[in-house]
């Protein structure tokens, strides 16, 4: 059965880059990580998680899930993310 979860190597690069240019757009620390897929061939964790399979997740520190994403976003979207989740 084809995993419909599965994240291209490129996806998540792009993912990992835009995340840093926002970060840097709003003056803000962010710790962009890659969370493997530990779901089964049927359910991936990004679906359980309401994600597509480049989808991204802003967590706060105290772990509350801030922002989601279907698709991969650009620094933009993030940018505009952090901003309104800072109300900055």
């Amino acid at each position: 059965m084809e995993n419909r979860g599965a994240r291209t190597a490129s996806g998540v690069a792009r993912a990992l880059v835009s995340a840093g240019r926002a970060a840097d757009a709003a003056g803000v620390d962010v710790h962009a990580r890659l969370v493997p897929d530990a779901g089964s061939a049927e359910t991936s964790w990004a679906e359980r998680a309401g994600l597509g399979a480049e989808g991204a997740v802003l967590v706060r520190p105290d772990r509350f899930v801030a922002w989601r994403s279907q698709q991969a976003p650009g620094a933009e979207s993030l940018e505009h993310a952090l901003r309104a989740i800072l109300d900055a």
